[in-house]
């Protein structure tokens, strides 16, 4: 079986961090025999120049990886440009693709506008697609400009198959269109040998040049308003001040950067908090196993990634219960589940794991041994294959 992945996430030198579960699935679909090459569209906003933003270099076992630069105009100002010059650009490049790997489905990662063009391409081509929704796809995207919606719902009832990242995800992507094949759930996975507990946090701190000492909470996430890092920032402010052993580090990059720098000085942190910036997957497990507990106080999600790898390092979780997360993160049992927006909510939950070594370990261990029995990636991928084997003898039988 051949398959053509289309997805704009996926790690490159722009965005080492974006789409690190597409790359392992798609790795771990060429592992258990399926042929997997990769269309990653990449947004050339006008006037900038074309540059070619190379993918982390690939093990053996990953797929090819082509690059397909469009023209890109805001969505929201006119979606239909967007599809227009897209479309166009992915066309030609599945062609190309076409004549030396003849692929049998198309499998689109994102809703809109990856879905959506995929099923247009999909038809021309004469193969199933495949679309497989995120998150933001389904809870953000469709409210936001009716036009997106539309374009949304129409992916949902004429792509030959959807999957969805969590139940979550599945219930409410139901509520926009009624799809063709009922929707599909596909959790994303974990690699268990890069994400694992390490008996040398001492080793690593003195190597991440964080304190020896003390209590670390971490949190690795794009640094934007909604992963709730005002809440996490107030909340921190207030332990810091009764529990002066305690830091926090925050890997990741984005727009509320300098925000949190600014903060930082103003509460006097320095040393208590760190600002690491975006670091290689590969380099995610040893920030989580340098520290105790994982935060992640987001508004919304789909199934974040972040929480599998903080599990599998055996580090207790505090989340919201947004989205998948309460489908991976048993609360009470591998984590302090709260609302979102809820400082003091964040704080409290903090606290309990701050001040008690014993919930800290058996957390942890539980979350560990979940991640190891529920969310491989051989799983996710064998999942997959069987659906694209649905999918494909659907279309056969239809024939």
């Amino acid at each position: 079986m051949k398959v053509l992945m289309i997805s704009d996430m996926y790690p490159t030198t722009r965005n080492r961090a974006s789409g690190t579960f597409v790359q392992c699935q798609a790795a771990e679909l060429v592992r258990q025999g399926i042929d997997v090459q990769v269309l990653l569209p990449v947004a050339e906003r006008f006037p900038f120049p074309k540059t070619d933003p190379p993918c982390e270099p690939p093990a053996p076992e990953d797929p090819l990886v082509f690059f397909v630069h469009y023209l890109h105009f805001p969505q929201r100002v006119l979606p239909s440009l967007e599809v227009f010059f897209l479309l166009r650009k992915l066309t030609a490049a599945a062609r190309r693709v076409r004549a030396t790997f003849r692929f049998d489905i198309l499998h689109a990662h994102r809703l809109f506008p990856n879905g959506y063009v995929s099923m247009l391409l999909a038809r021309r081509l004469g193969v199933p697609c495949v679309v497989t929704a995120h998150g933001n796809d389904v809870n953000k995207h469709p409210f936001e400009d009716e036009r997106i919606a539309r374009y949304t719902r129409t992916v949902i009832a004429g792509a030959d198959q959807v999957v969805a990242v969590s139940q979550a995800l599945r219930e409410k992507l139901l509520t926009l269109a009624e799809p063709l094949r009922p929707v599909r759930v596909v959790y994303n996975g974990i690699d268990t040998e890069r994400f694992r507990p390490r008996e040398n946090k001492g080793t690593l701190r003195t190597e991440l040049r964080l304190p020896e000492t003390g209590i670390g909470i971490c949190t690795v996430c794009r640094l934007v308003e909604e992963k709730g890092l005002a809440e996490l920032a107030h909340a921190f402010t207030a332990i810091a001040r009764s529990h002066p052993g305690v830091w926090l580090v925050m890997v990741g990059d984005g727009p509320l950067r300098t925000r949190l720098e600014i903060w930082v000085r103003e509460e006097h942190l320095k040393g208590r908090v760190f600002l690491p910036g975006a670091v290689r997957h590969n380099d995610v497990s040893l920030w989580l196993a340098a520290t105790d507990l994982f935060v992640l106080p987001s508004y919304r999600e789909g199934i974040p990634l972040t929480v599998f790898e903080a599990m599998a390092c055996a580090r207790p979780v505090v989340a919201t219960t947004v989205g998948g997360i309460p489908e991976l993160a048993l609360n009470g049992i591998t984590a302090i589940l709260i609302p979102p927006r809820e400082a003091g909510a964040l704080r409290s939950a903090l606290l309990t794991l701050i001040e008690s070594a014993e919930v800290r370990q058996r957390f942890g261990e539980a979350g560990c041994r979940r991640v190891g029995e529920r969310f491989r990636w051989s799983q996710s991928a064998a999942s997959l294959a069987t659906i694209y084997g649905e999918v494909l003898a659907f279309r056969k039988q239809a024939a």
